[in-house]
């Protein structure tokens, strides 16, 4: 069987050399059975002045990882500077397979979301997953806190279906909240706020960082020309809107930083800023609660999409580390 191996032009074969099995070749685990995850924290230090500030995230691989990759600590040349890369061994955990499922849908939103802008793909694939009983998979990416898993905005990511005022249950945290029209339905701002939205009318994707308690759709802002014009006014012209809740606050937005593909070579050398929008609340549609800061969104954004991957593509034993774990 080994001469199989060193016959075309393989490599021959290593008893030394760390083996890695499929997860389709990894027999389904019972649902009481708990799964072993070697847990590394992936420390980032931003060398730069941004408003919103990196975070750390865990990284939890079903195989431990070898002793130089332990030790990687390398520098990325992101869009706005340099960020420093440390990788920090934290040790095991076990989770059952419904909390690896958990953590696969956090995952998997949060890339999709950053990568494809297209909630309506992202309700497909997250419904497609609740089908599935593969809950073998190699590497789990998580948001950190205190140097753990942040489980909370893990464990909080909720689907379009699962908001409305039947789920509300208690927004004593915010004194402000109160109920406002969305294209979904009436909602809490409490629900609203720390969501991921889309407005159909323009096909945009935007993280709710609030409500704005002074403006609606009657209040003024200045155009690119320079000129003055409301909300409602804006909206009727622009995208033949009539807007019925004028009297509803206005959300505010920010735009989701948008991973590029870094083989492509027509991308931009540098993204736009992602942008700070007033919204209003009758516009945004399917909304996702994450419970999770912008720094998240952004963390991953810097170290797993556009110039971040580029940089670890060409860095040897970080790209080995990256081909071991992707």
């Amino acid at each position: 069987m080994l001469d199989e191996f060193t016959q075309g032009g393989n490599e021959p074969y290593d008893a030394e050399h760390p083996i890695y099995f499929p997860p389709e070749l990894v027999n389904q685990c019972p649902q009481d059975t708990k799964i072993t995850y070697h847990c590394y924290l992936i420390e980032l230090k931003q060398n730069f002045n941004y408003d919103i500030p990196a975070h750390d995230i865990v990284l939890a691989v079903r195989t431990e990882l070898e002793s130089e990759i332990k030790k990687v600590n390398f520098d990325l040349e992101v869009d706005r500077g340099r960020l420093t890369v440390n990788l920090k061994h934290l040790g095991k955990i076990q989770l059952t397979p419904d909390k690896v499922l958990l953590c696969r849908r956090f995952q998997i939103a949060l890339f999709r979301v950053i990568m494809d802008h297209n909630l309506d793909k992202l309700n497909e694939i997250l419904k497609g997953l609740r089908l599935r009983d593969n809950l073998e998979i190699d590497y789990l990416l998580l948001p950190a806190s205190e140097q753990s898993i942040d489980w909370e905005p893990v464990a909080s990511l909720s689907f379009p279906c699962d908001i409305g005022l039947k789920h509300h249950k208690n927004c004593s945290t915010m004194s402000n909240a109160r109920v406002v029209q969305t294209k979904s339905g009436p909602l809490c701002t409490c629900m609203i706020h720390n969501s991921v939205v889309c407005t159909p009318h323009s096909g945009q994707i935007y993280y709710i960082t609030g409500v704005l308690g002074h403006l609606n759709a009657n209040s003024l802002f200045t155009r690119n020309d320079g000129g003055a014009i409301t909300y409602k006014k804006h909206y009727e012209e622009r995208y033949g809107i009539q807007l019925c809740f004028d009297q509803e606050l206005l959300l505010n937005g920010r735009r989701i930083f948008h991973a590029q593909n870094y083989l492509s070579k027509c991308r931009q050398e540098k993204q736009r800023e992602p942008v700070k929008i007033s919204l209003t609340p009758s516009c945004v549609h399917n909304l996702y609660g994450f419970a999770m800061s912008l720094s998240t969104f952004y963390s991953f954004h810097q170290l797993f999409g556009g110039s971040g991957m580029e940089a670890i593509h060409y860095k040897g034993s970080v790209s080995n580390m990256y081909s071991r774990i992707f």
